[in-house]
């Protein structure tokens, strides 16, 4: 049994959340359809806020052979995983490269079980929140809905579950700064490329991600316990930068010659 808790673990270990993240963002560099990695990475990142308050709302408690602190239900890694995994399976039109991602996905939810990190329940449970949320991006985007009009919202929810999440946990937890300073740093560096490129940028948006980030910043900054967590937060808006800047890179490439530089071929 030992030996399986260990397989189990290290599976969770070699496709968690930063393994995903690196992927998406190596797609969204990389793939010429970049709006449908964006809109997954603002999906990925909303889900870890959304998913904090969730947590408090419910507050149900983690098995005791898990050897973190908090709470169980929704999963966290599961709900940010299906949200990963639905996503790739929507947007791919490959029938192997499908089934391969849907098995990925059961066996990361069977490995968070038998790890010992989650009840079963919570496991079934967390994809009902998972679904919705993808749901509502693909709705949002077969609406063709303006770039600037799908922003906006998004910086008013991601904000509200920042604030809620702030307010009941009483201090800016270390996960949720991450995913704010990213949807924020995302949302900033699009709107200064836009400038770059002579787009006509939309007014709510600009003002909506100018309080994000001030509210944000400034709560950090008076809570933070420690500088290294400023500093981090710092570092994702760096990251955001070279992001957005290597994804220019590409795109200014990918138009000087008709090679499609897309790794893999049929997604998105």
């Amino acid at each position: 049994m030992a030996d399986v808790v260990h397989l189990a673990r290290s599976f969770l270990n070699a496709v968690g959340q930063q393994s995903v993240v690196t992927t998406v963002v190596l797609m969204f560099v990389i793939s010429r359809k970049q709006h449908c990695y964006a809109d997954l990475l603002y999906a990925l990142f909303l889900t870890v806020l959304y998913n904090a308050v969730l947590k408090c709302i419910f507050k149900c408690p983690l098995p005791e052979t898990c050897p973190g602190t908090g709470y169980g239900f929704p999963s966290g890694h599961y709900n940010f995983g299906t949200v990963f995994y639905v996503w790739m399976i929507l947007a791919n039109r490959k029938l192997y490269v499908s089934v391969c991602l849907g098995i990925l996905w059961l066996a990361y939810g069977w490995c968070l079980v038998v790890a010992g990190y989650h009840y079963a329940l919570d496991i079934c449970l967390t994809p009902l929140f998972s679904l919705a949320c993808v749901w509502t991006f693909w709705y949002v985007r077969q609406q063709h809905c303006r770039r600037g009009s799908f922003v906006a919202p998004l910086l008013v929810l991601s904000t509200v579950c920042m604030v809620i999440s702030f307010v009941i946990a009483g201090e800016m937890q270390h996960h949720i700064t991450l995913a704010y300073c990213s949807i924020c740093g995302l949302s900033l560096f699009s709107q200064i490329i836009k400038v770059y490129k002579n787009e006509k940028l939309g007014t709510a948006t600009n003002a909506l991600l100018a309080i994000g980030v001030a509210t944000h910043w400034c709560l950090l900054i008076i809570y933070s316990d420690t500088i290294g967590r400023i500093l981090q937060a710092a570092m994702v808006y760096v990251c955001c930068f070279v992001c957005c800047l290597c994804r220019g890179i590409v795109q200014r490439i990918m138009q000087k010659n008709d090679q499609d530089p897309t790794v893999l071929r049929g997604i998105c």
